[in-house]
């Protein structure tokens, strides 16, 4: 079972939405108020990466600080949905504390490059489950 499929807690009832399209699909779910979880799988274009992002912006605004993607079941990353996710600076007041992102680093190197000029120590890179999950841990009991 992957960390974002993880049974929330028993204070926080989830909230989740899904954008299916073609071979693609992403998950965004809201775990109490402090975090949000992301799954992207299958072959994601910009479409898919334009909705997940509008979502963060949103989730975000409401109040989440934590940020955890899982693009591990990520089966392709377009080149423009690279560019699309490398080119998203969350706006200033809804910054979140801290964007987890468990994956390929082939496919997501250069987004998390630039994600990292724009989040700087904020962003975290998992290249194994276990210490994505155990981070999600940490989060979910805080």
């Amino acid at each position: 079972m992957s960390p974002i499929d993880a049974p929330p807690s028993a204070t926080a009832s989830p909230e989740s939405l899904v954008m299916l399209r073609g071979e693609g699909r992403v998950t965004v779910t809201r775990h109490g108020r402090s975090h949000v979880a992301c799954r992207l799988s299958g072959a994601i274009e910009t479409v898919h990466v334009e909705w997940l992002l509008t979502e963060l912006d949103r989730q975000l605004g409401a109040g989440a600080v934590e940020v955890f993607v899982d693009a591990s079941r990520c089966a392709t990353l377009s080149r423009p949905a690279q560019q699309a996710l490398g080119a998203w600076s969350p706006p200033h007041p809804a910054r979140p504390r801290a964007l987890h992102v468990l994956g390929d680093a082939a496919a997501l190197a250069e987004p998390l490059v630039l994600l990292e000029r724009a989040l700087g120590d904020r962003l975290h890179r998992y290249d194994h489950a276990e210490p994505f999950a155990a981070a999600m841990a940490r989060a979910r009991a805080s």
